[in-house]
């Protein structure tokens, strides 16, 4: 039933983009409250986008969607002219401007942000094999009494994958230094690009790339298996923050000046970047409960059924002759099993 409404997790990708579409269009009049509106409105140029795809993706939508992939993506690019349709249209209200020049002008770029996020994820999902190992792995017909007890053992592969992180806390950590390393890199490069550009690039350190950061790393696992750790993993990951913001307060320092540039951007910066982390994770967590069939599968438990039907149950016949007929089978290894019934039930 869910595999059929949603066979190749389309359907769920564009609901998350859509998701995400409402909540940047949401922070839009937040941030002209908090006088950052023109740095905002810069992140429809195509940072938004990117990290929509990159968020919006899951891995049903990598491992089954194929060719629809590009279809898909592309697809939901273009629901991007409605909203930079309506942008241009506030913005022609303020200066006289055409509706239409931010969907000529910004549109290309959109796709070029989606195409990169589109790699970026196919990049962790080939960082990730063993997340795809176990669906994709065949059965081979074996002993009962081997594939009985693979789902009670770690892991088809003796257990290793989840032995090193059964709860997905590793992936997480990993993922958000990745992320780190991926947006301060991003910083020589805006400074290269333009001065203005590297004021909006700056920005994103107040709190809007550790929303990202923590959105991405998280993974289905985590949210499955972190139990109480998540929330330690989490506050864990945004203290490291304090080491990049103080590396950004001395380049600040050192460019702007100011004796307590070193640690001002960690004391008034850090709140920020901690509830950015509680409203990305409480974003997955909605997310999740969204789509309850992802997590339906791992956690449905077995029904306690008898060791003769689990067994072998076309074969129960079998099972049970040995107990009353011992010596005729002795007698006669090659009697059929009819007859074996047949002697059991005039026995009785």
């Amino acid at each position: 039933m869910t595999d059929a409404r949603d066979p190749r997790g389309i359907v769920n990708f564009f609901v998350r983009y859509l998701v995400l579409h409402v909540i940047f269009l949401v922070g839009l009049p937040l941030s002209y409250a908090m006088d950052l509106a023109l740095i905002y409105f810069f992140g429809f140029l195509g940072f938004f986008t990117f990290f929509q795809v990159l968020i919006a993706i899951t891995r049903k939508f990598l491992e089954k969607a194929g060719s629809w992939k590009i279809v898909a993506i592309a697809g939901a690019v273009f629901s991007d002219v409605a909203v930079l349709w309506f942008l241009g249209w506030l913005i022609g209200g303020i200066s006289d401007g055409p509706s239409w020049g931010l969907v000529t002008h910004w549109l290309p770029f959109h796709f070029v942000a989606a195409l990169c996020a589109w790699g970026l994820r196919e990049f962790f999902f080939w960082l990730s094999p063993r997340d795809t190992a176990t669906p994709s792995a065949p059965v081979d017909a074996v002993d009962p009494a081997v594939t009985e007890n693979l789902t009670s053992s770690e892991d088809a592969d003796g257990g290793m994958t989840k032995s090193r992180d059964p709860r997905g806390i590793m992936t997480f950590i990993v993922r958000y230094l990745v992320l780190h390393v991926i947006f301060l890199a991003g910083l020589p490069v805006s400074y290269g690009m333009s001065l203005t550009l590297t004021d909006f690039y700056f920005y994103g350190f107040m709190g809007f790339f550790t929303f990202f950061q923590v959105l991405i790393a998280i993974t289905r696992k985590f949210l499955e298996k972190g139990g109480w750790w998540k929330g330690i993993a989490i506050v864990g990951a945004v203290v490291s923050d304090v080491a990049a913001l103080w590396f950004l307060g001395v380049l600040l320092g050192y460019y702007v000046g100011g004796p307590s540039s070193d640690w001002g951007l960690v004391t008034h910066w850090l709140p920020y970047h901690f509830v950015a982390a509680l409203c990305a994770w409480g974003l997955r967590e909605f997310f999740r409960w969204l789509s309850p069939r992802l997590t339906a599968t791992p956690s449905a438990p077995t029904s306690p059924a008898a060791p003769a039907e689990t067994e072998i149950p076309g074969d129960s016949n079998i099972a049970d002759a040995p107990t009353a007929t011992t010596g005729v089978i002795e007698a006669d290894p090659d009697t059929d099993t009819d007859t074996d019934t047949d002697t059991d039930t005039n026995k009785q």
